[in-house]
């Protein structure tokens, strides 16, 4: 199994070649999440990140409040991993997410398997940075606190995405719509968390798995936190 498991990075380190795919800027803001330091609650400045997609992949990361981007001058998505970063393969059922140190240890990426949502296609549209998207959602039920207990919850995820840009890719932790989104809602106990797109270019780049760096299944990365 192990040796069928590194023939299969290889196989995609080798697919790591350039294509022409779209470059897109994103925004989250969590000012409707209350930070709270030393007692006082301030607002949540906003966050920016990046998601690129081609025919056969995408690859998403967050830089933070300070918009470096730290793949500015780099085209080879991958190369570098970053915590909580996905990458995912066009036609695979797994993903990549990026766990990163700085602690010394070796950065590595997590393998985990790829979850579908139950999306509900509706007939709203609105246009965003000039492409037309259609609304989705799926309902979602989370526990929020509630005295000394906690309650379950139910909000939706709610979704805009497009299909002008010919791409069958996802921003951020969603799949199974027939396009790109370039904003999301997402609920949690604390608050929504709003993602969206502020830039969209054509762009040519790389996508892969690097031999150098380390994958680990769940099961591995159990076994490492003990």
């Amino acid at each position: 199994m192990h040796r069928l498991f590194v023939a299969f990075l290889f196989f995609f380190s080798l697919q790591g070649y350039s294509q022409t795919g779209y470059n897109i800027s994103l925004v989250t803001d969590l000012s409707d999440i209350p930070l709270s330091i030393n007692g006082v609650i301030t607002k949540r400045p906003l966050s920016y990140g990046r998601v690129v997609v081609n025919d056969s992949a995408s690859f998403l990361y967050g830089f933070g409040p300070t918009k470096k981007d730290p793949m500015k001058k780099n085209k080879n998505y991958g190369s570098k991993v970053f915590n909580h970063a996905e990458m995912a393969f066009k036609n695979s059922l797994t993903h990549y997410i990026g766990v990163g140190h700085n602690t010394g240890r070796k950065d590595f990426f997590l393998i985990d398997t790829v979850k579908k949502f139950n999306w509900v296609i509706t007939a709203e549209e609105k246009k965003i940075l000039g492409y037309t998207c259609k609304k989705a959602f799926w309902v979602n039920e989370y526990l929020v606190p509630s005295d000394s207990t906690y309650k379950w919850h139910a909000d939706s995820t709610v979704a805009w995405y497009t299909t002008e840009l010919n791409r069958s890719k996802r921003i951020e932790d969603f799949r199974g719509l027939p396009g790109v989104i370039l904003e999301s809602f997402y609920p949690t106990p604390f608050g929504k968390r709003h993602v969206y797109a502020i830039d969209i270019k054509e762009d040519s780049f790389t996508i892969s798995v690097p031999l150098n760096i380390p994958v680990l299944t769940s099961a591995e990365f159990k076994r490492l936190k003990r």
